[in-house]
C-alpha cells in the first residue's frame, strides 16, 4: 500500500485501539476489503487479537495491511478454487469422514493412553522375537562400533592415537578425552548403528559399506577433523538380527499390537452392549446396489 494509505490505517487504528482502551463499544464496524462476496472487518483482526494496543499506530497499520494483503489472496485462491471444483466432488461428504476421522482417533487416543500396558517383560520380548524373526530381518546392515570426531585443534591428538591403537587397557582415558574435546563420539560396545548411520558420520565418499566389516578399523582426516572407526560386529542386510540389535523396534511393535487389541475389544464390546440396548438395527433384505455400466 502507499504511505497515504498506511496514514488513513494509522489514524483508523489509533481511534480504535483508543476506543478499544477506554472499552467504549463502537456502533460502525470498517470494512477493510472485499473478494467477490467475501468481506473483510476489522472486528475480524480485533477479534483474533492480531491487533495490538501496546505498539504504535504506525506498526499497527503495517500489521494490519499485511494481514489484509494475506486475507485478499487467499481469498481469491479459495474462489478459484470453489468455482473448479469437480461436479462429482461431494465437499460435504468429504468434510463429515474427515471430522468423523478426527473425532474417532482422539477418543482412540484416549483409549490407548488409558488402558496400555506399557510395561514389558524380557520374556515377552523374547517370545514376540521369538515367533516374528522373518519379520524383523533387516533393510540395512547393523553395526557395533566405536566411533570418535575430534578436531585437528585439539590438544594432545597423538596422545589419543595411541590410546586408540590400545582401546583395552586405556578407554577410560579415551572417554575423559572425548568427553572433553570431542565432536561426537560412541563407545558403548553394547549399542548398535544402522549402516547407513555409521557411513554419514565420515566426510560424504570417504566410508562405504564395502570397507565395514567385522574387526576392521577405518581412520580419516579432513581439513577440521580426525576420524576414528572401530567395527566390532557387523550384520548383513537381509539377515535376521539379533534382539539385542532390535529390542527398541520390537517393544514398539508389541505396544502397537497391544494398542491394536485394545481398540478391537472395546469396539466389540461397545456393539455388544448398544445392541443390546437396542440401539443397533441391521435391516435385513437391503436391496442390492445396481451396477455401473
Amino acid at each position: 500500500m502507499t504511505k497515504r494509505i498506511l496514514y488513513y490505517l494509522a489514524i483508523i487504528v489509533t481511534g480504535i485501539l483508543g476506543s478499544c482502551a477506554a472499552e467504549k463499544a463502537t456502533s460502525d464496524d470498517v470494512l477493510l476489503a472485499t473478494v467477490y462476496n467475501q468481506k473483510l472487518y476489522l472486528s475480524e483482526l480485533q477479534k483474533k487479537g492480531i491487533l495490538n494496543k501496546d505498539i504504535s499506530a504506525e506498526d499497527s497499520a503495517v500489521v494490519l495491511n499485511n494481514y489484509v494483503e494475506r486475507w485478499v489472496r487467499d481469498a481469491l485462491i479459495m474462489q478459484r478454487a470453489e468455482s473448479n471444483i469437480p461436479k462429482d466432488l461431494n465437499i460435504d461428504e468429504l468434510v463429515r469422514d474427515y471430522r468423523a476421522s478426527l473425532v474417532r482417533y482422539n477418543y482412540q487416543k484416549v483409549l490407548i493412553e488409558q488402558l496400555t500396558d506399557k510395561k514389558i517383560t524380557p520374556e515377552q520380548l523374547q517370545t514376540y522375537y521369538d515367533q516374528n524373526k522373518e519379520q524383523l530381518r533387516l533393510q540395512d546392515a547393523m553395526v557395533r562400533a566405536y566411533y570418535i570426531k575430534v578436531p585437528r585443534s585439539a590438544p594432545d591428538t597423538e596422545q589419543l592415537k595411541k590410546w586408540w591403537s590400545n582401546r583395552k587397557d586405556n578407554m577410560s582415558k579415551i572417554a575423559a578425552y572425548c568427553n572433553q574435546y570431542a565432536n561426537k563420539f560412541m563407545l558403548v560396545d553394547t549399542v548398535w548403528y544402522q549402516q547407513q548411520d555409521i557411513i554419514g558420520l565420515f566426510p560424504k565418499g570417504a566410508l562405504s559399506a564395502g570397507n565395514i566389516a567385522d574387526g576392521r578399523e577405518f581412520t580419516q582426516k579432513d581439513d577440521d577433523f580426525y576420524y576414528f572407526l572401530k567395527c566390532i560386529e557387523v550384520i548383513p542386510n537381509k539377515d535376521i538380527p539379533p534382539l539385542s540389535a532390535v529390542q527398541d523396534k520390537v517393544e514398539k511393535l508389541i505396544l502397537h499390537k497391544r494398542q491394536s487389541e485394545i481398540i478391537t475389544q472395546k469396539t466389540e464390546e461397545l456393539y455388544e452392549l448398544e445392541t443390546k440396548r437396542n440401539n443397533v438395527k441391521i435391516y435385513t433384505g437391503l436391496p442390492a446396489v445396481p451396477k455401473k455400466n
